[in-house]
């Protein structure tokens, strides 16, 4: 499974390359199984998002 999902990984990141502009093409991709975490007026919380990735170690 994944190595499934670095393959997928890997043709979402050139699939953009080839069609968006350098500046737009993502660096990376992230798979979630959960929902991205929100705060209370609904938008993506990006604080939390960053405390996670830290935890994470990356």
């Amino acid at each position: 499974m994944e190595r499934t999902r670095d393959v997928v990984r890997d043709e979402l990141v050139a699939f953009a390359k080839e069609h968006l502009a350098r500046y737009k093409a993502p660096r990376w991709v992230e798979f979630r199984n959960d929902a991205l975490p929100r705060n209370d007026r609904d938008k993506i919380d990006r604080k939390k998002l960053r405390s996670e990735d830290q935890q994470r170690g990356n």
